[in-house]
């Protein structure tokens, strides 16, 4: 045999050798393990991250195991002091508060994989991971709503536009109506003083130096919403993070919906992925810093408005809280170019009463209230006829044969 050859059989005896020798890795015991974003869950949905989830594996006695996907948002990460405790939250399938799945697991090296395909009641969707020794890996995938009425529109908010004589607005990106049953001398249309308070400017901005409404402020950060078919609403907003103004885009599944019925819709807001955008995105950032002021109690010069609202505020919020995981209802109505999604009477009411009741819960709010709107000049015209709607608030809500509040979209039409 020739030399060659001699070393050509040689090395392949070595090779096949080694590669007798290679074993895989062992297979992870499997037991009733809770994975967590912070510990060992890494969940993707329709190819981006999802952050705030929680996944149970439960094995059974045949090697397989139930998965139950779900969440829970602990509220001391609001770092509002005294609102604390572990509320649900919203589920991974738009419309599901939890997700149960019956895994066949296979085997792999290291690993054991599964994969499926899901129906929820709103969605269908698919599904593939791989469980490790202290982590779980997995993709939802292909997810479609069964429900497509707003699936592939694009809007924008509704521009605000005066009236041709300068009084009052044609166009806003707010939905108001509010109509009373007529009280003995009342002279004030609740809807058109709804209307004044979101386009009134008087919120100070550039420093202190000019002033802008509720209205202007959200025109000026939303520039478009789209609904997409597998639940998630991708919202295109003006971020300052880093200084400069410039275009961003919410994290795909930080808001998702389903469309319960022709007439309403339902939201599902990932509570964790919003308290970071607060912390880190202008106006919101603005406004967190000023709950975490009051909460930490170490700025004398306080908002003394903020400052009385805070037990209201967790008083609404307790309210609130258990709604999350189930969806916000909000009914709409749409055509071919506009869009309005709006908190109508049946589903305004427990919101307003509550906040009623935690405005009227102690008179340092109300006062506390007056004083901050008084700071205002361009609020002067019109500071009379809202204390009186404060002041008669209770009897207001029990006269309401209607209420909506929310945004007025149109299409969205590329510049």
């Amino acid at each position: 045999m020739k030399a060659g050859c001699l070393f050509a059989a040689a090395l392949a005896g070595v090779l096949l050798s080694a590669c007798s020798d290679d074993k895989e890795a062992p297979l992870p015991e499997l037991k009733d393990t809770v994975f967590t974003g912070v510990k060992g869950l890494k969940l993707y949905y329709c190819g981006e991250a999802m952050p705030g989830k929680s996944a149970r594996l439960t094995p059974d006695d045949n090697g397989n195991a139930q998965l139950t996907l779900y969440s829970d948002f602990d509220l001391s990460q609001l770092s509002i002091k005294g609102v604390e405790g572990n509320i649900p939250a919203p589920g991974v399938i738009p419309g599901d508060v939890s997700t149960p799945l019956s895994l066949a697991l296979m085997p792999g090296d290291g690993y054991r994989s599964f994969s499926g395909e899901g129906k929820s009641a709103d969605a269908t969707f698919s599904y593939s991971g791989k469980v490790y020794a202290d982590s779980l890996v997995m993709e939802i995938s292909d997810v479609k709503l069964d429900n497509l009425a707003l699936a592939g529109s694009v809007w924008q908010l509704s521009p605000l536009v005066k009236n041709e004589d300068g009084i009052g607005y044609k166009s806003t990106p707010f939905h108001i109506e509010w109509d009373v049953t007529p009280l003995p001398d009342q002279t004030i249309q609740l809807g058109d003083l709804l209307s004044l308070a979101v386009t009134v400017p008087c919120i100070p901005v550039y420093n202190g130096t000019a002033y802008s409404s509720v209205a202007q402020l959200l025109t000026q950060l939303v520039q478009t919403a789209t609904f997409l078919p597998n639940g998630n609403v991708v919202i295109m907003y003006v971020s300052t993070t880093g200084g400069a103004a410039h275009l961003a885009t919410l994290s795909g599944n930080t808001i998702q919906y389903t469309v319960a019925s022709p007439q309403y819709a339902k939201f599902y807001v990932n509570p964790l992925s919003v308290a970071g955008l607060a912390m880190t995105s202008g106006v919101a950032a603005d406004l967190y810093s000023k709950f975490d002021t009051i909460s930490s109690e170490t700025d004398g010069e306080t908002n003394e408005a903020l400052t009385a609202l805070m037990p209201a505020i967790k008083q609404l919020m307790a309210k609130l809280a258990p709604q999350i995981a189930g969806g916000i209802p909000m009914a709409y109505t749409k055509t071919d170019n506009s869009l309005d999604l709006y908190f109508d009477t049946a589903t305004a009411a427990p919101v307003v009463q509550a906040l009623t009741q935690a405005l009227l819960s102690d008179p340092k709010i109300m006062q506390a209230l007056s004083t901050e709107l008084a700071k205002y000049p361009e609020l002067a015209p019109i500071l009379p006829q809202i204390t009186e709607v404060l002041k008669q608030l209770p009897s207001y809500l029990e006269k309401t044969t209607r209420f909506e509040f929310g945004l007025s979209l149109t299409s969205y039409k590329a510049k």
